[in-house]
């Protein structure tokens, strides 16, 4: 997860400084974690609807967005097809 390299390997030149998920419960699992972990934190939370509204009040120089292809496809209403070989 981006969010430990952030708060670990590169602390000395970044900051995570919010959580955007339209999960509440994971962000509040991984907020009680880096607390734990990093003794940092908590970080403010934001609905994933809530996204344009979390880069207006943080203005952050980089984001990080990671998610499932499965979650946008859905989203977006669009069909995908995946194959095996």
């Amino acid at each position: 997860m981006f969010s430990n390299a952030i708060l670990d390997t590169y602390k000395e030149r970044s900051e995570l400084v919010a959580l955007c998920d339209s999960n509440q419960g994971w962000m509040d699992v991984n907020n009680e974690s880096f607390t734990s972990k990093y003794k940092t934190g908590p970080f403010k939370t934001y609905h994933a609807a809530e996204f344009d509204k979390m880069i207006a009040v943080h203005k952050p120089d980089i984001v990080i967005v990671t998610t499932s292809i499965m979650y946008n496809l859905k989203r977006r209403n669009r069909r995908c097809c995946f194959s095996t070989f």
